[in-house]
């Protein structure tokens, strides 16, 4: 592999040339005496090998201090990529952090539910609460979905079994008559792979209850959302940028 000094000398070479050849006088340049007998005679040339040596020298000198600039640069872009990526890599470790600590807790530290108001727990169970939120319009995307649930301490939920699915159902229902569509779709905690369908978090035996056609695969499919109507009903993925009408928050 050619180091890049090396190319860049050989690429200068022809111009060093050049410029000694233009030199201004003999004292100056290489000077070749040519007699004027027949050209079969002996070709004298005279070297100035000082003035070779000060113009290599400071062709070199421009060819490195070009080639530090270049590397400087370069490694400084590659710095801040893995710094970039450093900082996404333990964003991402703090979140799932997070996820672990809230979706398996100890008995060391159950939850109290008795102590959440009921809008904060239309769902009550021994060691979880369910709320469920509606915009009444499909305007909330699942980044949406995450903030408005941690607005009130809670994350997007993960439903454990049927007993809570149903419930959660029915407390999304009781919304039905203020929605104009005729049924309320909320945002779930669950994620799925794209390319398969196959539910990838929290893990692949996870309760689920699959509406009609679902899973669906899709390249960016990976959230999932309860669908609820008077008539058809159950879990369908869709991309977390895609718009629900609401969420279903644990605490």
């Amino acid at each position: 592999m050619h180091s890049p000094v090396k190319s860049y000398v050989v690429l200068l070479l022809p111009m060093i040339i050049l410029l000694i050849l233009r030199s201004g006088d003999c004292k100056q340049r290489i000077c070749f005496e040519v007699p004027d007998s027949t050209l079969s005679d002996e070709v004298q040339v005279s070297l100035n090998y000082d003035r070779i040596d000060e113009i290599v020298s400071r062709h070199i000198n421009q060819v490195m201090k070009e080639w530090h600039v270049e590397m400087r640069q370069r490694f400084e872009d590659q710095g801040q990529i893995l710094k970039h990526q450093f900082k996404n890599s333990t964003t991402a470790m703090k979140e799932k952090l997070g996820e672990v600590i809230l979706f398996n807790k100890t008995q060391d530290c159950p939850v109290r539910t008795d102590k959440f108001p009921d809008e904060l727990c239309e769902v009550r169970r021994d060691d979880a609460c369910y709320w469920t939120y509606d915009t009444y319009s499909n305007t909330l995307t699942y980044s949406a979905a995450e903030k408005l649930c941690k607005s009130k301490n809670s994350t997007v939920a993960i439903i454990p079994d049927r007993s809570v699915y149903n419930a959660v159902r029915d407390s999304l229902n009781k919304r039905l008559p203020n929605v104009q569509a005729g049924y309320v779709d909320a945002w779930l905690g669950i994620r799925v792979d794209p390319r398969s369908g196959q539910i990838i978090y929290p893990d692949p035996d996870v309760f689920k209850s699959w509406g009609y056609n679902a899973p669906s695969k899709g390249e960016d499919k990976t959230q999932v959302y309860l669908f609820s109507s008077p008539r058809f009903y159950g879990m369908v993925n869709d991309a977390p940028t895609g718009y629900q009408s609401g969420v279903v928050c644990q605490i």
